[in-house]
């Protein structure tokens, strides 16, 4: 598995600001940051039991600061888009964003994993 060793079959991952070395994600010399976006295949479904599962992962409309937080554009900040929109700008109604925090990493991976194995 990449990161989520459950929940892999389950999400479809678009890292844009890290990158696979071997069995380690890591920050690319190229793009930097922790942000990163995945879709869930069963869509708004599974997102919602995503966010519903994650307990210090906390869901807030907009990603910034220290902690780890999770975001779902498709019902905060594109809310208002019509679907043929959200679908040009490459939004999903299972895509979720994570903003990675400077907690410990297998903390974050395992509540992660938690609530991926709930969908």
């Amino acid at each position: 598995a990449l990161v989520f060793s459950s929940g892999m079959s389950a999400i479809a991952l678009s890292i844009l600001s890290v990158v696979q070395q071997g069995d380690h994600i890591i920050s690319s010399p190229v793009l930097y940051g922790g942000m990163l976006s995945f879709n869930l295949r069963g869509g708004e479904q599974e997102a919602s039991t995503v966010i519903r599962e994650l307990s210090t992962i906390k869901y807030v409309p907009s990603l910034a600061g220290t902690a780890t937080t999770l975001s779902y554009a498709a019902k905060t900040s594109h809310r208002f888009y019509p679907p043929q929109e959200l679908a040009a700008v490459g939004i999903t109604m299972g895509q979720l964003r994570l903003s990675v925090g400077l907690e410990e990493a297998e903390d974050i991976i395992a509540e992660l994993d938690g609530a991926l194995a709930k969908i």
